[in-house]
């Protein structure tokens, strides 16, 4: 199988597990939601798709299309991670936010808050791979994005599945990413005969502090931000 159907099928498996997670509080009735968390999903559903449809371009050689794609998926991102961080405050600091309670809101705008900067820096260095012909180092860096979103959506998969939200889900999430991204970059290591550093970067800065999630939600500091962004609990 060419390398650019295996991206392009693997991005499309990760969007489906996204949007499975996020369907009973967003997709299976995205009116239930206020107006913000209202557009804050759908444009990041657009940036989603658009993931999911730059490497079918590839695949079936419509390089024109991605290119043009590409350029608009560069000021796409660009207010979607704005985005993330107003949804982060407002889900810390209004009654409305994700799940019950403190404990949940404590951890997933600690995943939030972590992982976007190494969403962004990914994506920055997948851009300028891009420009320089790297394609196969622009590749591998958008597959590290990919890699930071998918406990996103797996975690509130888990947390349908189970009925329940626990800490402990997203650490278990994080060890299962931390062990695919691991494997990749073996496999990538024996195709190539070089490791590809940035998906040992992904696992220590993004997979890695969501297995430390059961210890820090209750961190002083990460408390102290917590109440600092105003949480009325």
């Amino acid at each position: 199988m060419r390398i650019e159907l295996q991206y392009a099928l693997a991005f499309s498996l990760a969007a489906v597990i996204i949007v499975a997670g996020f369907w009973p509080s967003f997709y299976a009735d995205p009116t239930q939601n206020e107006p913000f968390r209202t557009v804050h999903g759908l444009w990041a559903t657009g940036w989603l798709l658009i993931m999911v449809t730059q490497p079918w371009l590839i695949a079936t050689g419509r390089f024109g299309w991605h290119r043009r794609l590409g350029a608009i998926a560069r000021l796409w991102f660009a207010a979607l991670a704005v985005s993330i961080l107003v949804a982060v405050w407002r889900m810390l600091s209004e009654p409305c936010g994700v799940g019950d309670g403190l404990t949940a809101r404590q951890a997933v705008g600690f995943v939030n808050l972590v992982g976007l900067p190494v969403i962004v820096a990914m994506f920055v260095l997948a851009i300028r791979a891009a420009k320089a012909g790297r394609i196969a180092d622009h590749r591998r860096y958008l597959a590290c994005v990919v890699a930071v979103i998918l406990p996103t959506g797996m975690v509130r998969l888990v947390t349908a599945i189970t009925g329940q939200f626990s800490p402990l889900n997203i650490a278990g999430v994080g060890l299962l990413v931390g062990l695919v991204i691991l494997a990749i970059a073996i496999r990538d290591r024996l195709a190539s005969g070089v490791w590809f550093k940035p998906y040992l970067w992904t696992v220590a800065a993004s997979v890695g502090p969501l297995m430390l999630v059961p210890l820090v939600i209750d961190a002083p500091l990460w408390l102290g931000i917590v109440r600092l962004v105003g949480y009325p609990g």
